[in-house]
Order: structure tokens, then sequence, then C-alpha cells
């Protein structure tokens, strides 16, 4: 929420360290129990509402969070890709700074494992 998370230091720190395990730990839960990766079947809680910051209008820090969240994930998991580029295309329409720069980073680190797709 914009009221604790207000500046990009907190936003990047927050979303390094905590948010972007938790992803991971999803996803590899979802490995772990045998569902294919193409299944649509498999709860995905968190991925699932860090996508839908994307669209939140009303706090630029978590249109920020939700690209952040996939810097370090990015550059070791091509299959979080589609979920990078589903974020980036929608906060792509924001001008502010900060959301522009934390869409970049995500999209930088992609191109480590999918130069193509950029």
């Amino acid at each position: 929420d914009h009221k604790y998370l207000n500046d990009w230091a907190l936003c990047d720190t927050m979303c390094m360290h905590v948010l972007s395990h938790v992803i991971e730990a999803e996803h590899n839960g979802k490995h772990e129990r045998g569902a294919s990766d193409d299944s649509k079947s498999v709860a995905r809680p968190v991925m699932h509402e860090i996508r839908s910051w994307a669209s939140a209008t009303t706090s630029f820090w978590k249109q920020r969070a939700a690209a952040v969240c996939f810097v370090r994930l990015a550059r070791h998991y091509k299959e979080m890709h589609d979920d990078v580029f589903h974020i980036c295309e929608i906060t792509v329409r924001n001008p502010e700074r900060f959301v522009q720069l934390g869409m970049g980073w995500a999209l930088r680190e992609c191109g480590t494992l999918d130069r193509p797709r950029l």
C-alpha cells in the first residue's frame, strides 16, 4: 500500500528480498506437486495478486512493485516471463518515471534468457 511503501528504496527492498521469494516458493511448490507447466488449474494466489497490481491506478508504487518482484526471478525462470510481459503491457501506459524504470529493469532481466522476445 502506498501508505507504507512510498519510495523506491522501500518498494525495491520489499520486492527483491521478500515478495520475490514468496513468488518463487509458490512457483516451486506448484512444480513439486507434479502439475504441468501449462496447467491453469493450479492456484497461484500470490502471482494473481501481484499481477493485479499492474492495474493499480491509485498507487504507482504497486505498479512498480508488480514488475520489480520479477527482477531477481526473470533471469532464472523463463516460464515467468509471460507474467512479466503481461505486467509490462499494462504498466507501459503509466508515464511515471519510477514505474517505467521498474518495468525496464524487469524486461532487461528477461532479456538475459530470452533476448529475441524483447
